[in-house]
Order: C-alpha cells, then structure tokens, then sequence
C-alpha cells in the first residue's frame, strides 16, 4: 500500500529486497527502501541491497511500526541511520507510520490496526513529492 504509492508518484521500479542485485541499482541517482518493524528492527537484507547502491546515490527509507511511540521511532531511526552510514549511504529522507502489527499476540490485541490509513496514505505521497526533488 505504502510501497505502491510512494512508487506512482516517483514513477519507480519497487522489487523484494531479497531479489535485488548490484545490477538493479547501477545507474540509479534515487533508491527507496520500505520495511515494517520486526521485533524492533527492519528487515536485515535492507542493509544487503543498501550496499550495491552506487557512489553518488540518493537513499531514502521509509517504515511501518505497530508500536508509533515516539521514544521508538528515534530509537529505529537511529539503528538504521547508523547502519547506513556505516555502509557509506547516507539518507536523505525518511518516513513511518503506524502500521497493524501482525504479530499474533499484537494482532490478537489490534494494536494499530486499520493503519496504514487514508490520512497515512497522504502523509506517503507528500514525501514522495519532496523525494522526487532528488530524482
């Protein structure tokens, strides 16, 4: 839902990340990148497809998190720009929402469900917008 719109509006490619190869992102000046929240952390082949990206290349992240709370969103953010930066991409834009936990006993409890939702959707395309300024 989040990756679809943000990808209209950039006019983008979007593959699983556990199909993408160094070949996929020669010649790219934008790559986005999109994950929920697992026990705390993204997706860890993120940080695999984050490594082909060639010199010179914008990156930007967007995530979803059944748990919204600001103490932890700073927290995510800082492991992933971390993370990053360590592979010598810098991000230069970054996005989240809630997003409905699927974890069985989150799920069971509805802890953010109904999201990501229209308002949420909105949120994604104007950060699509500011992000097309580096395409």
């Amino acid at each position: 839902m989040i990756v679809d719109t943000i990808a209209s509006i950039l006019n983008a490619d979007v593959f699983p990340v556990e199909n993408v190869l160094s070949d996929h992102l020669k010649g790219r000046t934008l790559v986005g990148f999109g994950s929920g929240i697992y026990w705390t952390r993204i997706d860890q082949k993120i940080y695999e497809s984050a490594s082909f990206l060639p010199k010179g290349c914008n990156a930007f992240m967007f995530i979803t998190s059944g748990m919204g709370f600001p103490f932890m969103l700073r927290l995510y953010w800082y492991f992933i720009e971390n993370n990053f930066d360590r592979l010598g991409a810098s991000l230069i834009g970054k996005w989240d929402c809630r997003g409905y936990d699927q974890h069985p006993l989150s799920k069971w409890m509805g802890i953010s469900k109904g999201h990501p939702n229209t308002a949420d959707i909105k949120s994604a395309e104007q950060f699509a917008m500011k992000m097309k300024m580096y395409d």
